[in-house]
């Protein structure tokens, strides 16, 4: 009984002690709705302690450190008493389970009015931590990713290329991505080349060479009367070419491009000479971003043409140069 006394004034003395010694960390362990661990890691030898469960209604207590060091541990209500008639202690450096609570517990149980008490019955600091009562959680985990902000290397999300919201890969001119811009391919530069090729009594070939994609085309054959296109890169790429007097508009609906790189037959035109050469004029070939592309032209082309005379006798033969206008 007078060990029973010395730890009631020990209790006295956790109130009005302003005599500290080291930590004492308690809280939780496993739990449930019948079963609770109380747990503890101390740098301190441990002779009583006191606390409060809120939230729960104890019937008992067994085993755990308190047990090994042989104290007796009575629960209340919701209060825990814990202390050694023979004077033993809970040795500095214990860590693990207090002791093993029974009762029914609340989904929102924690810890409040603790006293702990070493040998001399002066006070021990303690901490619940994030299980006491009046805990305050400073942590802001805006990102909810388990992090508090302030320690968190990146409140938000990583990009595909690990930069922290940042907006991703850069799109290169040729489709592809890349984190560092610098490292997409370059860029084909130079002319695009536009010419005649083959050339017939009514059609020609538009040949064609580019460094770059291509989107679409317009330009006029002049000494020409168009009347059809058809066939070559433009066909392969799926663009629609219309003709109209002496002028071709090329482009795809689709949005698809002849693409870097392509020679050879741009379209193949049915025309009818009205002079005797044919030139290109009014070019333009464009890219996907329907910037003007820079277009070398061709020399003009010679073509198959008379101008009409007069043949009053229609025999085929120009009044000015026939025999005889009329009949023999």
């Amino acid at each position: 009984m007078i060990s029973y006394k010395s730890f009631i004034l020990s209790v006295v003395l956790l109130f009005t002690s302003f005599i500290y010694a080291q930590d004492v960390q308690m809280g939780f362990g496993s739990v449930d709705d019948s079963y609770a661990e109380i747990t503890i890691s101390t740098t301190s030898d441990v002779a009583g302690f006191q606390f409060d469960v809120q939230g729960a209604s104890l019937s008992g207590a067994s085993g755990g450190l308190a047990a090994d060091s042989g104290f007796t541990v009575s629960t209340g209500g919701q209060t825990v008493l814990g202390f050694s008639f023979s004077g033993s202690v809970i040795p500095a450096g214990s860590d693990g389970v207090l002791t093993n609570l029974l009762g029914n517990f609340s989904d929102s149980i924690c810890l409040s009015d603790g006293t702990l008490a070493d040998s001399s019955g002066s006070a021990l600091e303690y901490s619940f931590g994030e299980f006491d009562c009046d805990f305050v959680d400073d942590c802001v985990d805006e990102d909810a990713d388990g992090i508090c902000d302030d320690v968190d290397d990146c409140v938000g999300e990583y990009d595909e290329c690990g930069v922290c919201n940042g907006s991703g890969a850069s799109e290169c001119w040729d489709g592809s991505s890349e984190c560092d811009p610098s490292n997409c391919p370059d860029q084909p530069s130079g002319d695009v080349e536009l010419g005649f090729g083959s050339i017939g009594d009514t059609s020609m070939e538009i040949v064609m060479s580019t460094p770059q994609d291509v989107a679409g085309f317009q330009f006029n054959v002049e000494g020409t009367l168009l009347s059809g296109a058809s066939g070559g890169l433009a066909s392969d790429a799926g663009f629609t070419v219309s003709v109209g007097g002496n002028t071709v508009l090329g482009f795809s609906f689709t949005g698809s491009v002849i693409p870097a790189g392509s020679s050879g037959v741009l379209t193949n035109l049915v025309y009818t000479a009205e002079a005797e050469e044919a030139c290109l004029d009014n070019v333009v070939v464009s890219n996907g971003d329907g910037q003007s592309l820079d277009t070398n032209i061709s020399d003009c082309a010679d073509l198959d043409f008379e101008e009409p005379c007069d043949d009053e006798d229609a025999d085929g033969i120009c009044d000015d140069v026939d025999d005889c206008v009329g009949e023999f």
